[in-house]
């Protein structure tokens, strides 16, 4: 699970977590099977380019959810400490295929809890755009449920380099895909069951994110071996299995992509951690549960890693101070809940 499409893999150290077990990914998209959207499906899921003023720049993945607003991940639009100089939003994808629509941003609004780092939770921004997207995109409701109904199977939709969980990463095509897992845990469990828990009552992770903020997800090949919450959190599931391993990650591209239930957005992607933050940051070696690597990170979007999303739930007051009253919103919004919906399973299926 991992953030923007760019040059590079940052490392995010905290606490006394292994360097080598958490990364940003910096830019993709799904695994695993036929897993390209039907044209005209989730037309409100856009792609997102973001440059800074020192020129680096970067791909995105973002959620309609009013007719000029875009949620995403905060770290899309802090690549750096130059600020941003220019955002837009690509539809229907990033392939640059003949009748790509783009808007520019105008405006931006990043949570005032954010504070540059992915592990310190927070990750949640919303975009201005300079117009209206066309009519008859699809607009998305955010979801207000508590963290016990935020857990389950949900559906992640997203933009950018394409692999499978055997191998990583591949490449890069800008086409938009879909997949699914499910939300097992808050990564403050995670972080707990792996030896970096906070006092009870403490209102922080080891990392400084607001507990019940995040939610996470393993990335199943089908086997126990492989199987994080299984192996360490005594929560065993192989993945959702139709046909050859079908469980989704997200990784580089798919920051800020939405994960929904039933039409509405429970989650969006920021970061990605291996499942040997369980076994000391080891990946790649016989026995641990995360058997790929690159050549700089554990994380390469492969079977045995986590995903880490924002849980949109615990920013209701931040979103709704950018986005239309509900009046006008119910009249702005087209094929509600017609696309994107699942039903709640434990397990039905790259950041």
């Amino acid at each position: 699970m991992h953030a923007l499409r760019i040059v590079g893999t940052a490392l995010i150290t905290a606490a006394a977590v292994p360097a080598a077990a958490i990364s940003v990914a910096n830019g993709a998209d799904l695994f695993n099977g036929n897993t390209l959207v039907a044209p005209g499906a989730f037309s409100g899921v856009v792609g997102l380019q973001i440059q800074s003023n020192a020129g680096l720049a970067a791909d995105c993945t973002g959620t309609m959810i009013g007719s000029n607003t875009v949620l995403t991940a905060a770290h899309c639009l802090t690549l750096d400490s130059s600020g941003i100089y220019a955002t837009r939003i690509v539809m229907p994808d990033l392939s640059g295929a003949p009748g790509t629509t783009t808007i520019a941003g105008v405006k931006y609004y990043i949570d005032p809890g954010f504070n540059g780092s992915v592990s310190h939770g927070s990750d949640i921004a919303i975009i201005k755009l300079a117009a209206d997207i066309p009519r008859g995109t699809t607009l998305y409701g955010v979801d207000t449920g508590t963290v016990a109904s935020d857990l389950g199977t949900e559906e992640l939709v997203g933009l950018g380099t394409v692999g499978t969980g055997a191998t990583g990463v591949i490449g890069f095509d800008g086409r938009k895909r879909y997949g699914y897992n499910a939300y097992e845990f808050t990564f403050d469990q995670v972080l707990a069951g792996a030896g970096f828990g906070t006092p009870a009552g403490f209102p922080t992770d080891a990392f400084g994110a607001p507990k019940g903020s995040e939610l996470a997800y393993d990335f199943d090949d089908g086997t126990a071996a492989h199987d994080v919450f299984g192996r360490f959190l005594n929560a065993p599931d192989t993945g959702y299995v139709a046909g050859p391993y079908r469980d989704t990650l997200a990784t580089a591209g798919d920051s800020g992509a939405p994960h929904f239930e039933d039409g509405k957005i429970v989650g969006i992607t920021s970061f990605g951690i291996s499942g040997g933050l369980f076994q000391g940051g080891t990946c790649g070696v016989a026995g641990s549960v995360d058997p790929g690597h690159s050549a700089t990170s554990c994380t390469d979007s492969s079977f045995g890693e986590i995903g880490v999303d924002t849980r949109v739930a615990a920013f209701q007051g931040f979103i709704a101070g950018h986005v239309p009253e509900p009046a006008s919103w119910a009249m702005m919004v087209t094929g509600f809940g017609l696309i994107g919906g699942v039903a709640r399973r434990r397990r039905i299926v790259a950041h």
